[in-house]
């Protein structure tokens, strides 16, 4: 039997549910993915097929139990289309965003929502001279000057959690030669990064070459 959800999301009557083989709503269902154990939970993201051969995208729970004596497998199925729908949005939006940052003359960075950087445009790669890897988590940090190092962390602390736009003017440091050059840098929240920050970073007299 099944109930009026999970009808609508099959695109069918309930009573044109039963005795239909979960194979012919589920493709990717096999005996193989049933429950071993009685208390087992097995889950997998699957695709629900309707009478008009589209696909929804779903997961599948599903529990061995008894019911008056009588063995039953319960399947436990969620409407993941919309999940499914953001994400593809996200990854979208994510590499259209990349995109733009690398053919940008400024310097871009993409931050998680706690202020963690997770993304550095080549233009900051190639300033630093550093791999991105080491720029990831708070590891751009090291890259400040020293005495700019802990103002900048105050005020960048501080918009993140006030979700405020974040100003600062501090010394970026390239490692080959240990040179500093005064950069600029702007952040504010951005929903085209999924909710991230994104800080975009300009260096004034960007073709004078590098000043102590």
């Amino acid at each position: 039997d099944s109930n009026c959800r999970a009808a609508k999301i099959f695109g069918r009557r309930r009573r044109d549910l039963r005795g239909l083989e979960l194979t012919s709503l589920v493709p990717e269902w096999t005996a193989g993915l049933s429950p071993s154990g009685g208390a087992a939970v097995r889950r997998v993201e699957a695709s629900g097929l309707r009478p008009d051969g589209s696909r929804r995208a779903i997961s599948v729970a599903a529990r061995k139990a008894h019911v008056d004596g009588a063995p039953l497998e319960l399947l436990f199925i969620t409407d993941c289309e919309r999940r499914k729908q953001l994400e593809a949005r996200v990854r979208d939006n994510t590499y259209g965003f990349h995109q733009i940052a690398r053919v940008m003359p400024h310097m871009l960075w993409t931050c998680d929502p706690d202020g963690s950087a997770r993304y550095a445009s080549p233009q900051w790669i190639a300033l630093t001279g550093q791999p991105l890897e080491s720029h990831l988590g708070e590891g751009w940090l090291e890259q400040l000057h020293p005495d700019d190092r802990g103002s900048t962390v105050q005020k960048w602390k501080e918009a993140i959690a006030r979700k405020h736009t974040f100003r600062a003017e501090f010394r970026g440091r390239r490692t080959e030669g240990g040179v500093y050059r005064v950069v600029v840098a702007g952040a504010k929240s951005s929903p085209a990064t999924a909710g991230t920050v994104a800080e975009v970073l300009t260096l004034p007299q960007m073709q004078s070459g590098w000043a102590r």
